[in-house]
């Protein structure tokens, strides 16, 4: 393992405060200066392939900024691009997305339908006023590179996503503070998360997925992971806490394999790993039904680490 790679994951930053008290700060300085002050987006139906006029950067940044970008028209509702097979290699980040609406970027097939971020940051979509559906789906997400603030190669901040028949390689998440490759979290009431159906391996982070409510949330945020192979990575698999604020924090995860991963810290599954002052007590709950663990490696804390 490559030296400096481990340098960059500094345990003691990452380990001595709660990942979402974190996140609530880089959320409010960051996230809220991004999505809040940007044009809402009313949103459209884009088909995109490797040779239209209309690329895939441009369609959605048409849906981030609510206007026509390039040959793209401007968004009207729902929320659609409709990706074609090929390869589509991104020359910068994608735009953060506050929707107006429910959001679906839906691939032809997780081997057909080819993102490589080339080192730039991925999927990210922001608080909205109202919880909206979102929808990512038979794509290949690969080279993505989660270097700053919560920039990652897939994040929703509030209402209910669901990751459905995708794989996700190669990416590297390793930004000081919150070295995460994947946020689902809510600030505001009850939300759902799905990652379903898909392949996750061969990538480099603190941590893979990471799951709870933060500062404001007032509901119950709750993970569903099904029928997923996750292997061959370099992170903690799975993060979830709860806030003061919030009412639970659930993980049902269940018929998933889990192979041949291996993270410096934290433990494989880390449940409210947090050291707050006074000791806070708080909800979070993790279902493990009919899964595969074969070979998975921790320095410190075993497969699963529960701090509070």
């Amino acid at each position: 393992m490559n030296v400096k790679k481990i340098k960059m994951l500094n345990e003691k930053t990452f380990i001595k405060l709660s990942f979402f008290t974190k996140l609530s700060f880089v959320f409010f300085v960051y996230i809220l200066l991004q999505f809040i002050f940007a044009p809402k987006a009313q949103a459209a139906t884009y088909n995109v392939t490797p040779t239209s006029a209309c690329s895939l950067l441009d369609a959605y940044a048409s849906i981030a900024t609510n206007a026509a970008v390039g040959s793209c028209a401007a968004p009207s509702v729902p929320n659609t691009i409709n990706i074609g097979a090929g390869t589509y290699t991104l020359p910068a980040d994608l735009p953060a997305i506050t929707p107006d609406g429910d959001l679906s970027i839906i691939g032809a097939g997780p081997t057909l339908t080819i993102i490589d971020g080339g080192g730039h940051t991925g999927i990210n979509i922001g608080p909205d006023v109202s919880t909206h559906n979102y929808l990512v789906s038979n794509l290949t997400l690969q080279h993505f590179t989660a270097l700053a603030g919560v920039g990652n190669v897939i994040a929703s901040f509030k209402g209910n996503l669901t990751a459905d028949k995708l794989v996700v390689r190669s990416n590297t998440c390793v930004d000081s503070t919150l070295p995460v490759c994947a946020i689902f979290s809510s600030n505001g009431g009850d939300s759902t998360f799905n990652i379903t159906n898909s392949a996750v391996y061969d990538n480099f982070a603190g941590v893979l997925f990471a799951s709870g409510n933060i500062a404001g949330a007032t509901g119950i945020t709750t993970l569903n992971m099904y029928n997923n192979t996750i292997s061959n990575n370099y992170g903690a698999i799975l993060l979830f806490e709860n806030h003061p604020d919030g009412i639970d924090a659930i993980a049902n995860v269940t018929n998933n394999t889990f192979a041949n991963n291996e993270t410096p810290f934290t433990g494989v599954f880390a449940v409210n790993r947090q050291e707050p002052t006074p000791i806070e007590y708080l909800t979070a709950t993790l279902n493990l039904r009919n899964n595969i663990f074969n070979g998975n490696f921790n320095m410190t804390d075993g497969v699963f680490s529960d701090a509070n």
